[in-house]
This record gives structure tokens, C-alpha cells and sequence, in this order.
């Protein structure tokens, strides 16, 4: 089976959670991995079967486009956002507390071209900026502070990839904005006929507490790590599903 990732920090997961998964099924599966790719390349490849799935977040777009093995992946953590913050700017966010703050002292986001997170935020009414072109350049604007953007909202389980990869960013400490969505595998043409198989593999591995152990194995104790309990919660109202695109 032929997989690509967006970057490198979570894509270890997704692997081993695929190939174990249909190890509980008695498929023994040689997983190729072809590299990083763009979103916009990996949706092309995925409709030409160069790749056979991605891992996504559930949209209503999306499931009209691709088959969905409806199995989510990571217990919900994607929804769980965490910003990802220029260093020395913690201050900034010491004093939010509710939405409103956000547009008080307008603390604006950013996000690539047609992020999911954009119509959320735009229903929520938060500032935000969308930046078109290369995700990755995204990173070094927040960093630089010229760009207007104050922070990145980004999955619990990606945020401390994130915060390796770019040292001159940091993850701040107090908020902790939630919605409720998930990651699912989506396959292309050349995967439909797995389907079946996956969706099978996947809820053994869920029943079987699988997918728990390789959360631990590859993210660890995350929640004490990023001290959810300690966070303050400001929940997101969701836009109608048709409006929810990436």
C-alpha cells in the first residue's frame, strides 16, 4: 500500500496504526511510504492512484470525494487545538479567557489556503489570516512577527512535532480551544476495494485498545505533557456541515 505525508512529524503513526491494524486482521502489508507531499499533490495522486489513502479530518467535501473508513484515528485529539506561539510572546494570551478577548485585543490566526480551521474560526468569528501557496512558509512568518499572525492553531497531537521542528516557536501555555472531529483514513480508486477489510482491521484495533497503546507509543502521555487539565476550555461552535471543507 502507497502512502505520503504532509511532513515528517506525525506520519510515523499513521504507518505503524495501518500495518498493525491489518496484522489483527491477518494481512500482512508492505507499507511505501513516497515522501511529503502538498496537500493539492497528494489529493491529485490520491485520484490517480499513486498513493492509495490519506489521513484527513472528516469533512462533508471530502467524503463526497474519497471513501471514508469511518474509524477515527486519534480519539478525537486533532479537535483538541493548541497554539503554537512566537517565543517571548506568552503575554500575549495571559489575559484570554473567552472568545471576545480574541477580537479585543485582536489576536488573529493564521492558516494555509483553505485550512479546515478557516470556516470555523470565521463562523466564530476570529480573526484570521489565510496565506495561499506552501503551508511550510507559514512557520517562519509566525516566527518572524512582521506578519500580523499571532499564532497557529494546531491538533494536540501535532503540536509538539511542530514545536521541534521550529525552534523559534513555542506552545502556549494556557488555552486549550476544542471542537468536535476526528481523522479518518480516506482511499483513492486504486484502495476502494480495501475498504471493507480496513474498516474491519481498524474497529479490531479500536476494540482491542490498539489504537490507545500506539497514541501512548508515539505521542506519550500527552495530556499531562501538555497539561490539558490545567488549560482553559473555550469550545467552538461547528458551522453547518456542508460549509466544512478541508
Amino acid at each position: 500500500m502507497t502512502i505520503s505525508s504532509r511532513n515528517d512529524s506525525n506520519v510515523a503513526f499513521y504507518r505503524d496504526l495501518l500495518q498493525q491494524a491489518l496484522a489483527l486482521s491477518g494481512y500482512h502489508t508492505k507499507i511505501n511510504f513516497i515522501g511529503n507531499l502538498s496537500y493539492l499533490r497528494q489529493v491529485n495522486y490520491l485520484k490517480h492512484g499513486k498513493i492509495d489513502l490519506i489521513w484527513r479530518l472528516g469533512t462533508h467535501e471530502r467524503d463526497l470525494a474519497f471513501k471514508r473508513v469511518d474509524i477515527g484515528l486519534t480519539n478525537g485529539m486533532i479537535g483538541k487545538r493548541i497554539f503554537l506561539i512566537p517565543k517571548g510572546d506568552q503575554w500575549k494570551f495571559d489575559r484570554i479567557n473567552k472568545l471576545t478577548d480574541f477580537i479585543k485585543h485582536k489576536l488573529t490566526g493564521g492558516f494555509g489556503e483553505k485550512w479546515f480551521d478557516i470556516e470555523i474560526w470565521k463562523y466564530n468569528r476570529l480573526p484570521y489570516v489565510e496565506i495561499p501557496g506552501d503551508n511550510n512558509k507559514i512557520y517562519p512568518m509566525l516566527a518572524s512577527k512582521r506578519r500580523n499572525i499571532d499564532y497557529l492553531s494546531r491538533g494536540m497531537n501535532e503540536i509538539i512535532g511542530d514545536a521541534r521542528l521550529y525552534p523559534d516557536l513555542e506552545v502556549e501555555q494556557r488555552l486549550l480551544f476544542i471542537y468536535q472531529r476526528d481523522i479518518y483514513f480516506y482511499l483513492g480508486p486504486s484502495a476502494i476495494q480495501y475498504h471493507s477489510i480496513l474498516e474491519h482491521s481498524l474497529r479490531l484495533a479500536e476494540k482491542a485498545g490498539l489504537i490507545k497503546t500506539l497514541i501512548h507509543k508515539h505521542w506519550g502521555d500527552i495530556g499531562n505533557l501538555l497539561q490539558l487539565d490545567k488549560r482553559h476550555r473555550i469550545h467552538l461552535q461547528m458551522p453547518p456541515e456542508e460549509e466544512l471543507t478541508k
